[in-house]
């Protein structure tokens, strides 16, 4: 699945504060649900490896190697 499919899929009436990190796990960037938009579409087209849930309004999305 992609950043962008997976960015379009969550929806929620609150702001969802989402942690983006590369393979290595290092972050590359903070931001709230709704200002996905404003996302590189190269970022958007990257592979998640892996989504973990550390609060109810937090989300930490890995992004697989290129």
């Amino acid at each position: 699945m992609t950043l962008e499919s997976l960015l379009a899929a969550l929806r929620s009436a609150k702001k969802i504060m989402v942690d983006l990190y590369d393979n290595a796990d290092l972050l590359l960037i903070s931001f709230n649900l709704p200002g996905a938009d404003a996302l590189d579409p190269t970022l958007l087209a990257k592979e998640v490896k892996s989504i973990e849930l550390p609060a109810v309004n937090s989300i930490k999305i890995t992004l697989k190697a290129d």
